[in-house]
């Protein structure tokens, strides 16, 4: 068990640490074992750190493979008229993907109750959006027409008790 670096995000302190980088797993903050905490508990952890911090790294071996980072779910959902799928997305600062940013209340996805912010677009109708970027996600999302089939990724570590902020979207 480690607390693996999944994004390194330009206004967050790792991102003036150049020895830092997406991948690698944190084993220890301050001489705290993180390899015996749950991922909560591994978060407060780091959240509880002061200005200055001495972290135990390993080096992440590249990319993790999809099946270690994300538990998929097919989550199909009608677009509602005028008021779309009910979510809002957002590009990923350093790297390729799109994510679930927000859950629209009274839409179509808080109605179903399975997709969550921060989950992944990984498929739409079965064609793989992995590599595009945010604009032609978007797109898509809003050309489409009636009912849409969306593989998604959740990080392993994300449980149902993350909540949706509420806000306009597709």
């Amino acid at each position: 068990k480690s607390v693996v670096i999944y994004e390194i995000l330009d206004s967050g302190a790792a991102s003036r640490e150049p020895s830092l980088r997406e991948g690698d797993r944190i084993l220890s903050v301050d001489d705290r074992d993180l390899t015996v905490l749950t991922h909560d508990e591994a978060k407060a952890a780091l959240r509880q750190c002061g200005r200055t911090v001495r972290l135990t790294v390993q080096r992440g071996r590249g990319p993790m493979p999809e099946a270690e980072l994300y538990d998929f779910e097919v989550i199909e959902l009608g677009k509602k008229p005028s008021r779309g799928f009910g979510f809002s997305i957002v590009g990923r600062t350093r790297d390729e993907g799109v994510l679930v940013s927000d859950i629209i209340r009274g839409g179509a996805a808080e109605g179903d109750g399975r997709l969550q912010p921060g989950d992944r677009l990984l498929e739409l109708n079965g064609c793989n959006v992995r590599l595009l970027p945010h604009v032609e996600v978007a797109t898509r999302l809003k050309a489409a027409q009636g009912r849409i089939s969306m593989l998604v990724g959740r990080l392993k570590h994300v449980g149902a008790a993350s909540r949706a902020k509420r806000r306009p979207g597709f």
